[in-house]
């Protein structure tokens, strides 16, 4: 059941495919659009016209800004699951993770894992406002970056939950090392399955378990029969 990785175009595809590091083709999602208002509701302003005058230009700024460079990329492979039991799951290879909330997964047949990155322009911006003392801006486009990265994970699981749709197939909710007792060093597990060992992969995971560029996602869905 386990395939060869694949790669999804979140929102338009812009341009041509690029080669992917893990052998197969990845796609460059278009812009992805962020709005001021979003960014302020964040921040506690319920109503964002009646923001102050200069925050809300500041955020229409910053929010146009986020929309000119951010894209996302996402790299996803099927895993097929071995064996379940006690909140510990076997994937392919004989490979088991553990966490308690791993119950939700009892009687998939398969997995997906997959790494999703905005790409390090992020970084580099909010390097540097924070370097020019301009907080707020590096905050706003935090913010930004944010709700862009959830933006493209919507539009990830759309793509994964058609594909797992027309195969009879419906899609679990998102797991993640770091959350409840799944522990984040196991990160190099989900990295392991997407064959970046030893080659030019966008992201990178350190020792700790986060990644580099800060704007990157992992994950896993299971793969579940519809009835």
């Amino acid at each position: 059941m386990q395939t060869l990785p694949q790669s999804i175009a979140l929102h338009d595809m812009r341009g041509p495919a690029a080669a992917d590091p893990c052998g197969c083709q990845a796609f460059i999602s278009g812009e992805l659009r962020i709005r001021a208002a979003s960014m302020l509701r964040v921040h506690g302003y319920s109503h964002p016209d009646d923001a102050p005058t200069t925050i809300r230009l500041l955020a229409e700024t910053i929010a146009a800004q986020a929309t000119s460079f951010c894209t996302a990329t996402a790299w996803h492979r099927e895993i097929a699951v071995e064996g379940y039991g006690g909140g510990a799951l076997t994937l392919g290879g004989g490979r088991v993770v553990r966490c308690r909330e791993f119950n939700e997964l009892a009687g998939c047949p398969a997995v997906v894992v997959f790494v999703l990155t905005l790409g390090s322009g992020i970084d580099t911006e909010v390097a540097r406002y924070t370097n020019a003392g301009e907080l707020l801006e590096a905050l706003f486009l935090e913010t930004a970056a944010w709700l862009a990265i959830e933006q493209a994970t919507r539009a990830l699981v759309i793509s994964l939950r058609d594909g797992a749709a027309a195969r009879g197939l419906a899609l679990t909710r998102r797991f993640a090392p770091g959350y409840a007792d799944w522990a984040l060093i196991e990160q190099k597990l989900l990295f392991s399955y997407l064959g970046t060992k030893g080659k030019a992969f966008p992201v990178e995971l350190l020792d700790s378990g986060a990644m580099v560029p800060n704007m990157s996602r992992t994950g896993m869905y299971g793969l579940r029969r519809l009835i």
